[in-house]
Formats: structure tokens, C-alpha cells, sequence
């Protein structure tokens, strides 16, 4: 049994980085609320101006069009998380303010193709003026621009003077404790200090780091002196899940000392899937391990997209299966397609289709996987399983439902079942409908399924992939992972 632990480390494709931007995409404040609506209203403001200011007709027109783009401002910001900010690192710089500008721009942009693509949808080419639009373009985001540099700088220079840290101690020192503490200093919204942490015995501080910004001012039984000493106002427990039955201890010693006591626990040394907090009628639920699409509007989304592309790509891709089914039932005896079992969503089995790489055996044969040279595999198929033509049927399947276009790749119920028993929480990765292409497989990890040992480090990694997606699934991943997929099908080795 491989180590559980050893996973974590190993992919890097979501940064920390990214981990922040979808925290801070939904955390709403006042400022951020105020510099949306005026985003909105000054859109708005600068298409009608520019509608009377070039246009003598069709005004009423231009009126419409600012309350769509109103709505359309108001639903690509909240999904794009502009004016939310974060601190960390973009391109080997610090993400604040030109990062701010980053997102601001990018969401525009998104913002003048929406429009651009309803007016071409409902309105006559002779009912719009051009200068209008492009200057709504321009003037719009530079007026954004400014009035975003006034409120960050203003807010910027207003924390500065008037906001006083708020000093905080960290209970533990050992890898959540360094976590937090980071996640503490890079969170511009929270005005808080940590000014040292404690640890549980001698040992601990000498493998704390050396960073000496953060020092180990006791242990656990100097809590009450430490308070007292350092002015704490805050007080953060971060111990391990063998040391939890200290907590109860340590609430116990901060009785009467009036400071806020906040439990970090340690459940990111679980690998699960879809970790939440949830609450009961007034009972906290801490959710270790969940399935991701229990809620019904992404299921709905995700359904969605996936039926409308299927249906599009069948479409575009219909010349293809016409060729290659022709050429397979030129070169070699059989059907075109075949049938596989293979597992679905929560491990259920299902059947996908697949166009035939193989000779038709003679005769019924216990399962064999494909290797590589496999003299089984025709002239045809050897061209379809390398540029991976030989899964497009799956769109079958995604039509069905009972796959997506994205998610990570269904394997034949055997390669699960050995798999499954070298690698730890292998299964998870069913917690959600298999797709036809998934992270991993952009990442470079196609194939090694050949149930050995020597393709344990390739499947755990490519199992780390789809957990990872899994766990920070969205529309616009898919779609980006839908946009590489044809880009990285040469550049990876398969057979």
C-alpha cells in the first residue's frame, strides 16, 4: 500500500494561488459591492451618452441595450471575481493592484463580446452605430480603470492609518501552522498579526523553521501568560489530528481570558474529495469526504453543456466517423464499433463506445489489456488509438448521460480493480461522471494502464489529476481543458 501522504505534494497544476482566487471571488464587502455598481451604472451611462451624442435615432434603442449590458456586467464580474484581491504571486509578480487591473480588463473584454454577439444576434447591422460601440469600449474601461486605481490606492493609504493589527497567537507548529500563518499574512481583508505561536514540547521548536518573524513564545501551559504578556486578541488552534484531544484541554486554560478562540482542523491530511461544512438544525456538520455535484444546478450546468457541445461536435466531427468507420470495415473483418464495461459516476458500471482498434477475436477470450506492439490492434486502429479517434463514439455516451465531455477517463473494471488495491482512494475519482477527455490527460498522462507495478507512480499521479479536478471543478475549467485537449493529443505517447 502506497502512502496516502505522498500525494499531496505531487501536483502542482492548482497553485495556492488559485486555491485563494476562488475564495476571494465570493467574499463580498461593501467596498467591493460599491465599485460593481458603479461599474454597472457608468456603462450604462457612457452607451446612452455615446447613443446621443452620435445618433439622432434608434435611442430607445440604445436604452435596451444598456440594461442587457447592466445585467451582463453585473453577472461576468461576480463570475470572474473582479475587484476581489488576494496577494500572492502573477507572472513573478505580486498580484495586487496589477493584477486587479488584470482582471478588470479581462472581464471587459468578456463583456464587450457578450454584447457584441447579442447585437449580432438581434439587431440590424444599419441599427447600430460603430463609433458608439467603440466608444463605449474605451471610455468604459479607462473610466473603470480610474476609479478603481482611486478606491485601492484610498483604501490602501486608509488601512495603513487607521487600521491597528489585531494581535494573534498560534497554538501548534507544524505544517498547518506554517499554512496558516501564510494564508494569514497574504489575506490583505484580515488586519491581524501573528506574534508567535506555542508549541507542545522541546522537540517542536527545534524543527520549526527558522524564520524568525514568527517566534515560539511557550508552550501549551504558558498560554495564559503568553496572553497576558502580548496583548492577544485571537488565538488559533492548529493541531493535529493525534493531538485533538488537547483541544478541549487548551479551551479550558483561555476560560475568562476574553479572546477569540478559533479551531483549525487538520482535515487537509484527509485526501477526500468535496470537504464542506454544513450545519444541521443548529448541529455542525463537518462533510470529510462528499460528492461534488450534489448540488442540482451544477449538475444541470454541466449536463447542459455537455448535451448542446456533444451535439455540436457530432455535427463537426461527422466526416471523421464516416472515414474512419469506412476504413475500418475496409482493412479488417467485424463490426465498426464495440461495447466495454467499464465504471461510471459512484462506481456504477457502464457500457462505452468505442470504435474498433482490434482484430474480432474468433472466439470468446478472457479480458486482455492492450500493450504496446499489441499484434491484435489493425493498421487503422493503430492510427485511431494514438490520436485517441478510437473514444470519439463516446459522444454517444455523453448524449446518454451516463459520461461527460469532461472528467477523468473511465478505465475497464479490471484495470480499477488492481489499481485500486496499490493505490489509496484510487476510487474517488468516480465520484463524478467519467469523460471522454480530463485534466490528467492535458497534463501528459495518457495511457500506462497496463496493470503493473512499474505504472503505480503514473496512475497515482494521473488519479491525483482528476481528484484535484474534481475538487476545483468549474465551467471555465472544462471548457479550458476542452480548448488544450486537441493541442496535446500528438504531444503525448499512447497505444
Amino acid at each position: 500500500m502506497r502512502d496516502m501522504k505522498s500525494k499531496s505534494n505531487k501536483n502542482h497544476y492548482f497553485s495556492e494561488q488559485y486555491a485563494h482566487k476562488r475564495l476571494y471571488r465570493y467574499h463580498q464587502t461593501l467596498l467591493v459591492d460599491g465599485q460593481l455598481l458603479f461599474s454597472m451604472a457608468s456603462s450604462c451611462i457612457i452607451l446612452v451618452t455615446a447613443a446621443y451624442w452620435f445618433e439622432e435615432n434608434y435611442i430607445e434603442l440604445y436604452k435596451v441595450m444598456a440594461v442587457i449590458n447592466c445585467l451582463t456586467i453585473f453577472i461576468i464580474y461576480q463570475m470572474l471575481g473582479v475587484f476581489h484581491q488576494a496577494n500572492g504571486m502573477l507572472f513573478g509578480r505580486r498580484r495586487t493592484f496589477l493584477f486587479g487591473l488584470w482582471v478588470l480588463t479581462k472581464a471587459w473584454s468578456v463583456v464587450i463580446l457578450a454584447m457584441a454577439f447579442f447585437i449580432y444576434l438581434v439587431l440590424e447591422t444599419g441599427e447600430l452605430n460603430r463609433m458608439v460601440f467603440i466608444f463605449w469600449s474605451l471610455i468604459g474601461l479607462i473610466v473603470q480603470i480610474l476609479f478603481y486605481a482611486m478606491v485601492y490606492f484610498a483604501s490602501k493609504k486608509f488601512h495603513q492609518i487607521f487600521t491597528t493589527p489585531l494581535p494573534c497567537l498560534v497554538v501548534g507548529t507544524n505544517d498547518l501552522s506554517k499554512n496558516l500563518i501564510s494564508k494569514l499574512n497574504s489575506n490583505i481583508w484580515l488586519a491581524e498579526q501573528v506574534v508567535g505561536v506555542l508549541g507542545s514540547d522541546p522537540d517542536s521548536a527545534l524543527e520549526w523553521n527558522n524564520d524568525n518573524s514568527v517566534p515560539i513564545v511557550g508552550n501549551f501551559n504558558d498560554i495564559r501568560d503568553v496572553i497576558i504578556r502580548y496583548g492577544i486578541r485571537r488565538v488559533y488552534i492548529t493541531l493535529l489530528l493525534k493531538d485533538l484531544n488537547k483541544v478541549e484541554d487548551i479551551v479550558c486554560l483561555l476560560d475568562n481570558q476574553c479572546v477569540d478562540i478559533i479551531w483549525v482542523p487538520d482535515i487537509l491530511s484527509i485526501h477526500t474529495i468535496a470537504r464542506s461544512i454544513r450545519e444541521l438544525s443548529g448541529l455542525p456538520l463537518l462533510v470529510l469526504s462528499g460528492s461534488p455535484m450534489t448540488s442540482i444546478k451544477a449538475v444541470l450546468i454541466k449536463s447542459l453543456m455537455d448535451r448542446v457541445l456533444a451535439v455540436l461536435l457530432l455535427v463537426a466531427l461527422s466526416p471523421v466517423f464516416i472515414v474512419t468507420a469506412i476504413a475500418i470495415k475496409l482493412t479488417s473483418p467485424g463490426s465498426v464499433f464495440f461495447k466495454q464495461k467499464r465504471h461510471g459516476w459512484d462506481g456504477r458500471e457502464i457500457e462505452i463506445w468505442k470504435f474498433r482498434s482490434m482484430y474480432t477475436p474468433k472466439a470468446e477470450t478472457s479480458f486482455e489489456l492492450a500493450k504496446r506492439h499489441d499484434p491484435r490492434v489493425t493498421t487503422v486502429g493503430r492510427f485511431i488509438r494514438k490520436t485517441s479517434i478510437d473514444e470519439l463514439p463516446q459522444i454517444f455516451n455523453v448524449l446518454q448521460g451516463s459520461m461527460s465531455l469532461v472528467g477523468p477517463r473511465p478505465h475497464a473494471v479490471e484495470v480499477n480493480q488492481f489499481y485500486s488495491q496499490h493505490i489509496p482512494d484510487f476510487m474517488l475519482r468516480h465520484r463524478i461522471k467519467p469523460g471522454i477527455t480530463g485534466l490528467a490527460q492535458i497534463c501528459g498522462y495518457r495511457g500506462g494502464d497496463d496493470c503493473t507495478v512499474g505504472t503505480l507512480d503514473i496512475m497515482e499521479k494521473r488519479a491525483t489529476y482528476d481528484i484535484e479536478y474534481i475538487n476545483h471543478w468549474s465551467l471555465l475549467l472544462d471548457l479550458k481543458i476542452l480548448l488544450l485537449t486537441p493541442f496535446k493529443i500528438f504531444s503525448h505517447d499512447a497505444y
